[in-house]
């Protein structure tokens, strides 16, 4: 394969993506069985050499990158180490995930003194795992590499959607030094080009337009004033089917749909509840003097949702939302472990205490919680025989965790403005390899409140919709919302 140009790559790999049915091969260093869509990948990475695998949340783009190694492996084709960077808060997954299908022992630098970084390196360890920050951290980590890395992995490749960060300047020059660099992401390619672009620059794909010559024929830009400065800001795209020409052939993504039911069905319910009296009297209060000071803006909403969410009323908490859970764990819903999320931290604190009150086993995950102990959660959670019923957690539960114990996730609040994290969050639960056949969202809004207006104005009807049924990566979502859009929101009920 070595004497084949970039264009000829590009070809094979094409045939090997749109192929109806693929040879199946062995891997014998491979300790666990590969759906074949997810051999499909592994030789697309293979033959390319450089490439985004952007399967949806839950098709087990870990399990691919992992077999890719294997087969590079069987066929003698690795002569360096391999080096595997990802978020710290996946460090630990991704070590249990080596082993479960590589039995190969990982060199893990997060954690450790500069001194014991530089020796692990100099025993020339199979394979190195590290988190992206200790990369930017420590410019001269990998000087004592004997050998250049022969296979880079990128896990969460957004990290370096941003031409100008440190971690995409620093990637792009040293990923050259490797023969495979495959990068791993769920976001669907047409949703943003241009981060799409500095992916495909940090990943060294050959035939890449230079950014000036891609931004000036593709790239939308507007000149905006702030922060003591003027700067350009993206607001969309041209010629869009042809800017994909030059990024779509390292691409390979697919969603529910393309596997075959492979993944549990989802099923997305809204559910638009009344507040009592003292909550709707708080709440207009609230939004009436943030609709006067002027200052309206998507952070400055936390205290509105914080408010949908619950209200005290000398000892007792008022929450609407939480008895409709009560209630649906109790009845049609009994027996069924369940993930509750909630933006805020204080709501969390609230949510635990109800439920634990209201007689159910509760764990709970947030950014106070060490990676160990996630893990351990995430274990205690997905075996049947633990008791636990409920896990709540806030946007933490996205970081690479395997959750599918769970067959209904309750979400307290809109993960923030983009309906793609709403996605991902219930992408946890809904695994290959589970045993549910479907499992159910449920978005509890508030009547007559901006989140309502928020669900309406971001499309995230639309968009889940299309999750649904697998054709989510046509839809462009709004990246901001204006200030007039926002004081809408909040004015109209």
């Amino acid at each position: 394969m070595d004497e084949l140009s970039w264009k000829e790559r590009v070809r094979i790999a094409n045939q090997i993506r749109e192929a109806a049915q693929l040879p199946e091969f062995d891997l014998d260093m491979f300790y666990g069985e590969l759906y074949p869509f997810q051999q499909r990948a592994v030789l697309f990475a293979y033959v390319l050499r450089r490439c985004l695998i952007a399967d949806q949340v839950g098709l087990g783009k870990t399990v691919e990158a992992l077999g890719l190694i294997a087969f590079i492996r069987h066929k003698m084709e690795d002569e360096g180490p391999i080096i595997i960077f990802t978020r710290a808060a996946a460090t630990r997954q991704w070590q249990a995930e080596i082993w479960r299908f590589l039995r190969l022992n990982t060199a893990v630098l997060s954690g450790k003194t500069a001194q014991m970084r530089r020796y692990i390196l100099s025993q020339d360890p199979e394979i190195i795992l590290l988190n992206y920050e200790l990369f930017v951290r420590d410019t001269s980590l990998f000087e004592s590499l004997s050998t250049d890395p022969s296979i880079i992995i990128l896990d969460e490749a957004t990290v370096f959607k941003s031409r100008s960060a440190k971690t995409s300047r620093m990637l792009r020059s040293f990923t050259k030094r490797a023969k495979w660099v495959v990068g791993l992401s769920a976001t669907p390619i047409e949703s943003k080009l241009a981060d799409i672009y500095s992916i495909l620059e940090v990943l060294g794909v050959p035939g890449l337009p230079k950014w000036v010559d891609f931004k000036s024929a593709f790239v939308v830009t507007q000149q905006r004033q702030g922060y003591g400065r003027v700067y350009e800001k993206i607001v969309g795209y041209r010629d869009l089917g042809l800017a994909l020409r030059f990024v779509s052939p390292w691409i390979i993504r697919r969603t529910a749909s393309d596997v075959g039911g492979q993944l549990p069905d989802v099923v997305f319910r809204e559910v638009v509840l009344g507040m009592s009296k003292q909550q709707r009297e708080t709440y207009n209060e609230a939004r009436r003097i943030l609709v006067a000071g002027g200052d309206v803006s998507l952070p400055n909403f936390h205290e509105l949702t914080k408010l949908c969410d619950f209200v005290r009323v000398g000892s007792r908490v008022i929450s609407p939302k939480l008895d409709f859970i009560v209630d649906a764990l109790r009845g049609d819903l009994v027996g069924e472990k369940a993930i509750v999320y909630a933006t805020h931290l204080l709501t969390l604190d609230v949510i635990q205490n109800y439920l634990h009150s209201a007689g159910f086993t509760v764990v709970r995950m947030d950014g106070s919680v060490d990676r160990l102990r996630r893990q351990q959660i995430q274990n205690a959670f997905n075996d049947p025989n633990s008791g636990i019923d409920v896990l709540i957690a806030n946007k933490v539960i996205q970081d690479s965790l395997n959750l599918p114990g769970a067959s209904v996730m309750f979400l307290m609040d809109l993960p923030g403005a983009n309906p793609a994290r709403l996605t991902q969050l219930v992408g946890r639960m809904r695994r290959m390899g589970s045993e549910h056949k479907s499992v159910l969202a449920v978005l509890l809004m508030m009547a007559d409140s901006h989140e309502v207006g928020l669900f309406e104005t971001l499309n995230f009807r639309e968009y889940l919709s299309l999750f649904v049924t697998g054709d989510h990566d046509s839809m462009l979502v709004p990246e901001e919302l204006s200030k007039d859009q926002l004081l809408e929101i909040l004015t109209v009920n």
